[in-house]
């Protein structure tokens, strides 16, 4: 329940990169009516992950409407937590 307690005391702190903004950037398109795209960005030997965490993200941030890093940290926050309790 600390570790619970701990992971919403500060919805700021979120790790923001290149690949959280890639993903998060895409799956915005994508319910904005974009392209689903069939591949996702590359791995860090070059070669193109599956679409797949991309459209998990754009299928959680069309249903809970997410449309800010801090909403998509919070989103993923309560699936992560939400098994536990």
């Amino acid at each position: 329940m600390a570790g619970i307690a701990l992971r919403f005391a500060y919805p700021g702190d979120i790790e923001w990169k290149g690949d959280e903004r890639w993903t998060f950037d895409h799956a915005q398109l994508i319910i904005a009516g974009g392209q689903w795209l069939w591949l996702g960005m590359n791995s860090n030997v070059g070669l193109p992950n599956s679409g797949l965490s991309l459209w998990v993200f754009a299928a959680l941030f069309a249903i809970f409407e997410v449309r800010t890093p801090l909403e998509a940290a919070r989103t993923v926050q309560i699936i992560e937590v939400a098994p536990v309790v």
